[in-house]
């Protein structure tokens, strides 16, 4: 098994990460800055995406993992929460603790060893759409809503659309 880390983050978690690569070259290698175009090559020769985010980062790294077909492993914050379904697209872990990330990605691996199971799981993840041509239609239809009704009945009518 090999890793790949890639990011930017806090100096000293970057300096080990690079020592750590220097030691283990054919183990792990570490991408430290940005380079758009070597990311989606690493997305699209990875297995597993693991996002270990303490807070939300707004990033669009899991849906290029989604669409690359490398099952994301996150931590359930923001965007990654919304993107990711917990069995069905990736795995995810409540709490910000070394236990907990382990705990999903054992269940990971744990899919990826059955792999009719985890072909499944990668085509689901791969026909994903999060297209603005899907969005557009969807903020089309709320502004039919509210354009073609009363107040009261189009705010019952979004919260009907959005499932709460």
């Amino acid at each position: 098994m090999q890793l790949v880390v890639v990011g930017i983050g806090n100096a000293v978690y970057e300096y080990s990460v690079k020592f750590a690569a220097s030691k283990y070259k054919y183990q792990l290698f570490a991408l430290i800055g940005e380079d758009e175009d070597l990311v989606r090559q690493i997305f699209a020769a990875s297995d597993i995406y693991l996002a270990p985010y303490r807070i939300d980062t707004f990033s669009e790294n899991e849906l290029i993992a989604l669409r690359y077909g490398a099952i994301p492993v996150v931590r359930s914050v923001g965007s990654l929460n919304d993107v990711v379904v917990n069995e069905e697209n990736g795995y995810k872990f409540e709490k910000f603790s070394k236990m907990d990330m382990m705990d999903a990605l054992n269940r990971a691996l744990g899919c990826f060893e059955d792999k009719d199971k985890w072909h499944d799981m990668v085509g689901r993840a791969m026909r994903l759409n999060f297209s603005w041509g899907k969005t557009s239609g969807e903020y089309k239809e709320i502004y039919n809503i509210v354009a073609n009704t009363d107040m009261k009945k189009c705010v019952k009518e979004i919260l009907i659309f959005f499932q709460y």
